[in-house]
């Protein structure tokens, strides 16, 4: 709602996400392996973290091969966006596939 609805009293409406966020561009998957995911525990973190940014449809975290799997829709995620979570969460990746 705009400042000048506030000050006309009009009521708030309920706003669908969809009118935010623009359509996604297309699916992408990509795999990081990360050096320094050792516990479940990482894992997890890990996992939460990832899915907390919009745009990201799922997380699948492979501890035996300290793989990552995040799969996200473009343009609202990049794989810059992706590297700087990881990299802010405390981990480091070697690339990405």
């Amino acid at each position: 709602m705009s400042w000048y609805g506030i000050k006309a009293g009009v009521p708030p409406q309920e706003v669908p996400a969809a009118v935010y966020y623009p359509v996604p561009g297309r699916q992408v998957s990509l795999i990081f392996t990360i050096t320094n995911m050792y516990t479940p525990e990482d894992a997890d973190r890990l996992v939460k973290v990832l899915e907390r940014l919009n745009g990201v449809l799922g997380v699948v975290a492979n501890l035996k091969e300290r793989k990552l799997t995040v799969t996200y829709y473009t343009p609202p995620v990049t794989a810059e966006l992706l590297a700087y979570t990881i990299g802010s969460a405390g981990y480091h990746y070697l690339q990405r596939i």
